[in-house]
């Protein structure tokens, strides 16, 4: 179990706790010094243990998450709440969500008609982090509703919610299930292309170059690795543009092209790599070719096959076969 979280996260919850009826000494105990900027996460753990067996109230994650407010989360809520539309917010908080917390980190992806939001935490599933994870699901919502429309369909919680759930019941306003095989919130695909009501592009530019600058800049080889999970993920749908990629990313296509040549490569270099390893390796099962040309992005086998033949000399009939 690892990780840490910024202190002023657990301060809040044991303000709140205190004034449900916990010990303020016991939880202050947890709370390290004032000039710790960053608690261990177990310390987190342990203070929802206290807080809720002393207040005995299993919803108390949930209320106190729907407590939360965006601009309690600093320059990253804030530019959730002025982002260009629901799906840059959310890609920006899958980013930078170790700002808050490193101990667990946010992905979206749509299965039908859904878009499904996960957070995930690695470790023992032991109390501590199950309400720490009832709570960051209630506080996820509760801003969302704050920045913008926001439906649900359905909560899921990798463990059974508690005897009594009203709480869950009040604030998520859907069915809450238990035994799931993730943490998650399940919302519209729709809410996508939604757009938050106070949108401002040039807010969000002030914004995001304060989160760079407080965020670090991500060493060179992850940021180069991460352009090139998002140009394989988007292949089969046809070769990427560098002002896709950028989009995703939240950055101009100046920036992704200067990171990259930090990185010691290019655009067209990635994309042609990971084009050619990608076919490389599909070769070496049965696949037709001209299904592993459009899972490379070439809608025309005849020009995969020349591609292929520049990058590696051979024909992937050639490469296939051994010569």
């Amino acid at each position: 179990m690892s990780g840490t979280i910024v202190r002023a996260v657990p301060v809040g919850i044991a303000e709140a706790a205190v004034a449900a009826g916990a010990d303020r000494e016991a939880l202050a105990a947890l709370l390290g010094s004032s000039d710790d900027e960053r608690l261990p996460i177990e310390r987190l753990y342990q203070l929802w243990e206290l807080a809720v067996r002393a207040t005995s109230d299993n919803g108390l994650p949930v209320r106190v998450g729907g407590m939360s407010r965006f601009d309690r989360y600093g320059a990253l809520g804030i530019a959730l709440y002025v982002s260009r539309n629901n799906e840059i917010g959310l890609r920006r908080l899958c980013r930078y969500h170790d700002m808050i917390t490193d101990s667990g980190t946010w992905s979206i992806r749509v299965e039908g008609d859904d878009l499904v939001v996960k957070f995930d935490r690695q470790g023992e599933r032991r109390l501590g982090m199950r309400l720490a994870n009832e709570h960051v699901l209630a506080s996820w919502v509760t801003v969302a509703r704050q920045i913008t429309p926001t439906e649900l369909r359905e909560v899921r919680l990798q463990h059974e919610p508690p005897a009594g759930i009203a709480a869950h019941t009040a604030l998520f306003g859907v069915p809450v299930r238990g035994g799931a095989p993730e943490d998650a919130i399940v919302l519209p695909a729709s809410f996508l292309q939604g757009k938050p009501t106070a949108s401002d592009a040039f807010v969000e530019r002030f914004i995001v170059e304060q989160i760079e600058k407080a965020a670090g800049t991500k060493d060179q080889e992850s940021y180069s690795a991460m352009v090139g999970r998002l140009i394989v993920e988007a292949l089969p749908d046809g070769v990427p543009t560098i002002a896709a990629i950028s989009a995703q990313l939240d950055t101009s296509e100046r920036t992704l092209r200067r990171r990259l040549t930090e990185a010691g490569t290019s655009f067209e270099q990635l994309l042609e790599n990971l084009q050619r390893e990608r076919a490389e390796a599909l070769l070496k099962g049965t696949y037709p070719i001209r299904e592993i040309a459009l899972a490379v992005g070439f809608s025309d086998p005849s020009a995969f096959s020349r591609a292929f033949k520049r990058w590696t000399g051979k024909t992937p009939s050639e490469a296939r076969a051994g010569k």
